[in-house]
């Protein structure tokens, strides 16, 4: 389920629902922000990346990405200090609007902050529409339903509702905060691993961080920029 936003779209504006991720004819102009999000699946796993940068010079989506730096840690201590997903996800809310910002994560499909990597089942044809995988999609919407109304063990999801007010529990989680102001948005995501009750970010060398590092030196943070660090 491959989704670029850019220009105010980043910011997932207004009343965002599903619809607005497909697709649009506008093209791309130098120092607009982008984001690329896609969630392919991993030997039956449904995960989660993306990417976050801008085209040219944004000195409002600079800032932006380096202010969502600070959520790596702050959730990772949360996470290991026990709080309650709900409670994390509360918290992470109400510090993006006291930087000023739109905590715009809350428009993903399932209001997520996070979620988990889910095993899907074993579909026998593929069910695409504009690009979306719908039929991975509804399967991971209705997972979270199920355990809503007590059909199911654990919520896939992680957000401010009901559903998430729980101890962290076990599994591979992608986190993924997302800023929205006046037209730009940026975020970042990565996963979470969750084992014994203890967690820990599965790699310490992963986009985001090299970009940080470099939008904090002055520099260029774009994907030709990072690649370049990669060798």
């Amino acid at each position: 389920m491959p989704v670029v936003l850019f220009g105010e779209r980043t910011a997932l504006p207004g009343d965002w629902g599903i619809g607005h991720f497909y697709p649009k004819s506008r093209a791309l102009k130098v120092g607009e922000p982008v984001i690329l999000d896609a969630s392919p699946i991993f030997d039956g796993y449904m995960v989660d990346t993306s990417f976050s940068f801008a085209v040219g010079h944004n000195a409002a989506h600079r800032a932006m990405m380096l202010d969502l730096a600070e959520f790596r840690r702050s959730v990772l201590d949360a996470v290991n200090a026990g709080d309650r997903f709900k409670v994390i996800a509360d918290r992470v809310n109400a510090r993006i609007a006291a930087m000023g910002y739109e905590p715009v994560h809350g428009k993903h499909p399932g209001e997520v902050l996070g979620h988990r990597a889910l095993r899907l089942p074993n579909f026998p044809f593929d069910w695409r529409f504009k690009g979306f995988d719908a039929l991975s999609l509804g399967w991971f919407i209705l997972k979270g339903k199920l355990a809503q109304t007590g059909l199911g063990r654990h919520a896939p999801t992680w957000n401010t509702s009901a559903q998430s007010d729980h101890a962290p529990h076990d599994g591979l989680w992608l986190v993924e905060p997302h800023a929205g102001k006046n037209g730009v948005g940026a975020k970042w995501e990565e996963i979470l691993v969750i084992q014994g009750g203890r967690a820990a970010w599965l790699d310490d060398d992963v986009p985001h961080l090299r970009q940080w590092a470099m939008a904090n030196g002055g520099g260029e943070y774009g994907p030709v920029a990072v690649a370049a660090t990669m060798g």
